[in-house]
């Protein structure tokens, strides 16, 4: 195998021999909030809010989202949106849902996630099968340190049987068995898949 040479800091003569080292995993990270309820919205032109999750509900042909976030402009695709304006509103419309969580993307290596209301205090992290099973670990905490226990706590299952979601809940710290209406904090969020 060829050795590859890197240049340190743009400075001739100084390199580094070897191949790049790999993470053994993908990785997303994001800041997590929600606080709305469950309420569907259709939009067809404005500003898209960054961090939510919108489904490409109809397309003319002329819309294009692929700079503000989306993978393809196909009918059906979700993504969350990473910029405000789209190349192309034409005939589209988007819809999103108030209730789902809204995120601040970090870094994300793993591909094409988004966020969906399920039900009062449960969400889903979704994916088109991204999260393989028995390779994918997720763990979510609080921002910051609280100093009240009366905030919600959340926990997160295992990824589903076809590696599509991860189901995130929201209780109440007082009585658990209580879901919360619509309440995660800022959480950090960190999913990983193992290669």
């Amino acid at each position: 195998m060829a050795t590859t040479k890197y240049i340190v800091d743009n400075q001739a003569g100084q390199t580094i021999e070897g191949e790049p080292i790999l993470k053994p995993y993908k990785i997303y990270t994001s800041l997590v909030t929600q606080s709305g309820g469950n309420d569907n919205y259709d939009q067809s032109s404005e500003d898209l809010l960054i961090g939510r999750t919108y489904l490409i509900d109809n397309n003319d042909g002329n819309a294009d989202w692929t700079n503000v976030g989306a993978p393809n402009n196909n009918l059906g695709t979700y993504f969350v949106a990473t910029g405000t304006t789209p190349n192309a509103w034409g005939n589209g419309t988007l819809q999103y849902n108030t209730g789902a969580p809204v995120v601040t993307v970090l870094e994300n290596t793993i591909g094409n996630i988004w966020f969906t209301y399920n039900s009062t205090g449960q969400y889903y992290i979704n994916s088109n099968g991204l999260f393989t099973i028995n390779k994918t670990i997720s763990y979510i905490s609080p921002n910051f340190v609280y100093e009240s226990f009366d905030l919600p706590y959340i926990t997160h299952t295992n990824v589903s049987a076809n590696e599509d979601i991860i189901v995130l809940k929201s209780f109440d710290n007082i009585t658990p068995s209580n879901n919360i209406i619509g309440f995660i904090g800022q959480y950090y969020l960190e999913i990983r898949v193992y290669n």
